[in-house]
């Protein structure tokens, strides 16, 4: 056994949140295992000079992590010394678990006229010591047919790229390959075959086969073409058919490789990757990159989103967004009966067309800021007989048992402007069912004192029983009373004086102080006022969340639950994101020692859930 003479390895430096995650050595081929809260992260090792074609692979590393930020060098575990028979090129490799031993499946080269192979070491700990479990290759050249790639040239290299999965059954499976995608069984002591060798044919396929599962679906991920993206299909048996999924990686910086790893990690999916990134960086000195993975409603991945920030520290916690099966936007929070319930409007819009495209509402629910439980659709165009369109901002909120909300709708017959109003919907349950409270809509172009674009609305119910509620867009805020059932207006409509307003009121309140938060601006930021009164007059304060990437619109929700204040809010972060494709997320609130509100921090791993 041998250990690197870095003592910039050796020494337990801490990697931050950014990409490539290691940067004072080049790491490549990664495969990640998770056991006993810990990440370990299995790598190969470059050691090319700068401005130098060829792989020059001696050794694998190995790094360990608690949280997917911090990162302890364990050393140079494993090296070529490790097996009498390999004579070079210590490539990608893979570890898995098993019955308390961990097995390290290798890539080496045998010599000339040997070709490539696989061989595996085992230990009774994931940093080692490691042994040669067989003394010989599991895999060899002989044993699988020399393929021709797509330039005609005959791959004597096709033996290499191991990976291994372990199924529900206990059945193990281990694929590699290169130009053929070659998959076998193994015996229960994870170090001979068991059957014979098969094939997969997937769409330019080249290598580094890499499987995962999630719910019942087997992801089979691969390098495509070359330059190489990663692709992937997926199967409901590890055994096939395997469905072709399409491309989710691109081409990785001035790598011309893309070899991944996937795992799921306190509740959240990385993807890890090597790219040429850092400044002597290229495809024969890779470095390891790790962001978030994503899969749409149906179980698709989405493409994967390259960072320079890398993901951050992982807890047991959601991550923002909170939603990834789908766009949500326009959250209104509501804490009932111990659960936090946040509605939101869907974005169902595609990546091209330049406009809102919703026509429906959720509801997601939690007890814990861990476990959220969709609901709905809800609420949709359809349950308003009098509305034909645009299912916009809404809010809900809950008065004597009834649960009445508020939304945005444009109007079939009554457009003296935009044609939005505002109906209400009632349910006896914070889920449904939902149906339209009066019929017709509460707002109207033709209300007296009404706006262009009647949207965004938000109601208070303030300490004496009164309810108001808040509505307003393209700079101009109304405000007006509601009855006791509130269904129906009481009073006349109210123009709300407060400063840079763009759109999206929303109130609360904390202590004796009323807190008005709104967009301003377009591109918008978060910006609020105070007052003593629900009614105003309010004083600006300031900036509160600063211009979301990719998103034009800021739309929030306070809220207090389980003694904790939190900013729910959208952004455009996940895959595909953009003006008209946002995400819920959520984020703490804070407010300093004379009652303001301090700015949003906006984070990746969004709060901590309850104990």
């Amino acid at each position: 056994m041998k250990f690197l003479p870095l003592m910039s390895l050796l020494a337990a430096s801490v990697a931050q949140a950014a990409n490539p995650i290691i940067t004072d050595v080049h790491t490549a081929d990664p495969a990640a295992l998770v056991h006993e809260g810990k990440v370990y992260l299995y790598t190969g090792h470059d050691e090319q000079a700068p401005e130098t074609a060829g792989y020059v692979m001696k050794d694998w590393l190995c790094f360990s992590s608690d949280d997917m930020v911090n990162w302890k060098p364990e050393g140079a575990l494993l090296s070529l010394d490790d097996f009498e028979w390999a004579e070079a090129n210590a490539w990608a490799a893979h570890t898995v678990e098993r019955d308390g031993k961990f097995y390290w499946y290798v890539t080496v080269w045998r010599g000339h006229g040997k070709g490539f192979a696989v061989g595996v070491a085992v230990a009774d700990s994931p940093t080692g010591p490691f042994k040669d479990a067989i003394g010989g290759p599991l895999i060899s050249s002989d044993m699988t047919p020399n393929p021709t790639n797509p330039q005609g040239r005959e791959v004597t290299w096709d033996d290499i790229d191991p990976a291994v999965y372990v199924d529900d059954a206990g059945q193990a499976y281990i694929f590699w390959g290169n130009t053929n995608c070659y998959w076998a069984k193994l015996k229960d002591n994870m170090v001979e075959l068991d059957g014979e060798i098969h094939q997969i044919d997937l769409p330019n396929f080249v290598e580094a086969p890499y499987v995962h599962k999630k719910g019942d679906l087997y992801y089979l991920t691969y390098a495509w073409g070359f330059p190489e993206r990663t692709a992937y299909a997926t199967s409901k048996s590890l055994e096939g058919p395997w469905e072709y999924g399409g491309i989710i990686n691109e081409i990785a910086g001035n790598s011309n490789t893309n070899h991944q790893s996937i795992i799921e990690f306190k509740g959240r999916d990385y993807f890890i990757y090597h790219n040429g990134g850092t400044l002597t960086g290229g495809s024969w000195r890779r470095s390891v990159c790790i962001d978030y993975l994503y899969y749409d409603e149906d179980g698709a991945i989405l493409p994967i989103v390259p960072t320079l920030e890398g993901v951050g520290p992982a807890y047991e916690g959601r991550g923002n967004p909170i939603v990834t099966d789908m766009f949500t936007a326009d959250p209104s929070p509501l804490v009932h009966d111990e659960t936090l319930y946040v509605y939101t409007g869907h974005d169902i819009q595609n990546e091209t067309d330049t406009f809102f495209k919703m026509d429906d509402w959720y509801a997601f629910s939690t007890t814990d800021m861990l476990n959220y439980e969709k609901h709905g659709p809800l609420l949709s165009v359809d349950d308003f007989a009098w509305a034909k369109g645009d299912a916009f901002a809404s809010h809900c909120i809950e008065r004597d048992g009834k649960f009445y909300w508020y939304v945005s709708i444009r109007h079939k017959d009554i457009q003296v402007h935009e044609g939005f109003a505002i109906g209400v919907a009632v349910s006896d349950s914070p889920t449904g069912p939902f149906r339209d409270a009066i019929g017709e809509a509460l707002i109207t172009d033709k209300t007296e004192n009404s706006i262009v674009l009647n949207i965004d609305p938000a109601v208070y119910v303030d300490d004496d029983g009164q309810a108001y509620m808040y509505w307003g867009s393209w700079g101009e805020c109304r405000m007006v009373k509601l009855k006791d059932n509130m269904l129906e207006l009481d009073g006349s409509v109210e123009t709300v004086q407060a400063h840079r307003f763009f759109e999206a009121p929303f109130i609360h309140k904390r202590d004796d102080l009323y807190y008005l938060t709104y967009a301003s601006g377009y591109p918008s930021t978060t910006e609020y006022s105070t007052s003593k009164s629900v009614t105003g007059p309010w004083e600006y304060q300031g900036v509160l969340n600063e211009l979301l990437p990719k998103s034009e619109t800021n739309h929030q929700g306070i809220v207090e639950f389980k003694d904790n204040w939190y900013f729910v809010y959208h952004d455009a972060s996940l895959p595909g994101g953009g003006v008209y494709r946002r995400s819920l997320c959520i984020d703490k609130l804070e407010y300093t020692d004379d009652g303001l509100l301090k700015p949003i921090v906006r984070t990746r791993s969004s709060v901590p859930p309850f104990e």
